[in-house]
C-alpha cells in the first residue's frame, strides 16, 4: 500500500516504529510535516524516507499549565529536537529534569500510544 502524505500516513507509521520523513525526488531535500507536492521546488514526485531516531535538542521549555490532551502529564518538558537534514520536531521529553538539559543534548525518539502524538523522546547522553 502507497501511503498519501498526510499527517494520518505519519502518525501510522509512528504506530508502527518508523519514522518517516517525506523526499522529494527532484530537488532530493526531506521534509515534515508532510505534503502533497515539495515545498522547496513544487514537484509531486514524493516517496516516504525512514530517517535515524537520534537527534539534538535546539530548544526546551517546563510546561506547568498542560494543554488540552496532555492533562495527565501534571507538569512536562517539551523540547524541539533537530534530526539528521535539518528534519525538526516537538514533542514531551519523559524522564528528565530541566537541569538536566542543555542545547545540543542528544534525545532519541520513542513511540508510545500513551502520547497525544504517538511519541515522546529520552536522554542518550550522560550529563
Amino acid at each position: 500500500m502507497v501511503e498519501e502524505f498526510t499527517l494520518e500516513s505519519f502518525k501510522r507509521f509512528c504506530e508502527n516504529n518508523r519514522f518517516m520523513v517525506v523526499k522529494c525526488n527532484n530537488c532530493g531535500r526531506i521534509f515534515l510535516p508532510p505534503k502533497m507536492f515539495c515545498p522547496y521546488c513544487d514537484s509531486k514526485d514524493l516517496v516516504w524516507m525512514e530517517i535515524g531516531r537520534v537527534g539534538v535538542i535546539v530548544s526546551y521549555t517546563e510546561v506547568h499549565v498542560p494543554l488540552k490532551g496532555f492533562e495527565k502529564f501534571n507538569s512536562y518538558i517539551v523540547v524541539l529536537v533537530e534530526f539528521e537534514g535539518g528534519i525538526r520536531l516537538p514533542g514531551i521529553l519523559k524522564n528528565a529534569k530541566i537541569s538536566d538539559l542543555d542545547i545540543g543534548v542528544k534525545v532519541l525518539l520513542e513511540f508510545s500510544k500513551d502520547y497525544p502524538s504517538g511519541y515522546y523522546f529520552t536522554l542518550q547522553q550522560p550529563l
